[in-house]
């Protein structure tokens, strides 16, 4: 039911989705512990002179992030009707491409949930239509590889910690 089924015409999948979109966007937008997440991640020691458990906030966060990779867990599994040990091998590059791509720095500290979601739709078009002319999967993730090696570097000349001019 999870991974084939529909409610009222949508799929359960995308209502998930949407689900745990806006829970997420609320949270990082608009509680305090949203703006400790961004305090942690923008600057360690900083959040922690201001009186933020660190420590805490990063734990939470890690919980987090495991439930929801447990709950994509059930999907996928429930959409194919089969489990294998390897069956999410390589979604890490994906994962770490769309974040990327949606705006998020690899640096810390900014970010967010819809860019996240645009970065995912991006890099799963683009794996889409070089797997419907016929490229190659490992060419595939040289392909994937490139995009977020190129959104990087984007980052990084944004943040000025590449190409500075001098006296900057």
């Amino acid at each position: 039911v999870f991974g084939q089924g529909e409610i009222l015409g949508f799929p359960v999948p995308l209502l998930i989705l949407l689900c745990v979109f806006v829970l997420t966007f609320f949270i990082l937008k608009y509680t305090v512990f949203g703006r400790w997440v961004y305090s942690v991640g923008s600057n360690l020691k900083a959040a922690w002179l201001a009186g933020i458990e660190v420590n805490k906030v990063k734990y939470l966060v890690y919980v987090i992030s495991g439930l929801t990779a447990g709950l994509a867990a059930v999907l996928l599994s429930s959409r194919l009707s089969s489990v294998v040990s390897s069956l999410g091998q390589g979604f890490e590059l994906d994962i770490i491409a769309a974040v990327v791509i949606g705006g998020t720095s690899l640096l810390g500290g900014s970010g967010g949930v819809l860019g996240s979601v645009v970065g995912a739709f991006i890099i799963e078009t683009v794996s889409n239509m070089l797997n419907l002319i016929g490229v190659s999967p490992f060419l595939e993730l040289i392909a994937k590889g490139s995009v977020l090696w190129i959104a990087v570097l984007i980052d990084m000349i944004k943040k000025g910690y590449i190409f500075k001019r001098p006296g900057d």
